[in-house]
């Protein structure tokens, strides 16, 4: 299952797939495993995309289809929060 909320935050940059791996110093290919679900960062990798791109890095580690809300400008939190909705903010 796709990240959608981190192909939006890359596009959102304006960068490219190239572009990005580059500047965290991985393969394009890789990069393109984290978009598309079938591989998961190393926390020192997931911190660097998290920086370049402005948002948490834990977003990473949420299991494959959670979904998630923006409740700030590149700030996207589960829906489900110590088992409390987040009613406020826009799915992505």
């Amino acid at each position: 299952m796709k990240r959608i909320w981190l192909i939006k935050a890359r596009e959102d940059k304006g960068f490219t797939h190239d572009k990005i791996a580059k500047m965290i110093g991985i393969k394009r290919s890789t990069y393109t495993r984290y978009e598309s679900g079938s591989r998961t960062p190393k926390p020192e990798i997931a911190a660097k995309i998290a920086v370049l791109l402005n948002f948490d890095a834990s977003n990473f580690f949420w299991p494959l289809g959670t979904k998630m809300v923006q409740i700030r400008k590149n700030w996207l939190v589960p829906v489900y929060t110590d088992n409390q909705l987040i009613t406020k903010g826009k799915e992505v």
